[in-house]
C-alpha cells in the first residue's frame, strides 16, 4: 500500500485570491455546490476588528484529486496556488514541514478509500 497523501496549507501567505476554488470547479466540471476546497475570512476579531487572514479549507468534496494523481500530476489546487500556500506528498514528508512553523494545517481525505494510489 502507498504512502497516505496530504495536503499542507501555509495559510500565513495566502491572500483569499480564490484560485484554489477556481481551479477544483474547472478540474472536476463541479459548482460552488460541491467544491472541494473553500477560501474563508477575513472575520472580526473579539475586539470588533478585521483580521485579514485568510484560510483555504479543503471540504469534504476533496479527494485531492485522485484522477490527477494517478496519472502523476498535482491536485489542481496545488498547481494552481501563485502563492506555494498548498503543498502535496505523503503525510510523513509534511509533517516535517509542518512542524518548522506555526499558521500551517495538515489535511488527510475524511474517506481515504477514495484516495487513489
Amino acid at each position: 500500500m502507498d504512502a497516505e497523501k496530504a495536503l499542507l496549507i501555509d495559510y500565513e501567505y495566502c491572500l483569499g485570491c480564490s484560485e484554489c476554488e477556481t481551479a477544483c470547479m474547472s478540474v472536476h466540471d463541479e459548482g460552488p455546490e460541491a467544491i472541494g476546497i473553500k477560501v474563508l475570512g477575513p472575520w472580526k476579531t473579539r475586539g470588533g476588528s478585521w483580521q485579514y487572514d485568510f484560510v483555504p479549507i479543503p471540504t469534504d468534496w476533496c479527494d485531492l484529486c485522485a484522477a490527477r494523481v494517478v496519472e502523476g500530476s498535482r491536485p489542481a489546487c496545488v498547481r494552481r496556488c501563485q502563492y506555494g500556500v498548498i503543498s502535496f506528498g505523503t503525510v510523513d514528508e509534511l509533517v516535517g514541514m509542518f512542524k518548522m512553523k506555526s499558521k500551517m494545517m495538515l489535511f488527510t481525505p475524511k474517506n481515504i478509500e477514495r484516495q487513489a494510489s
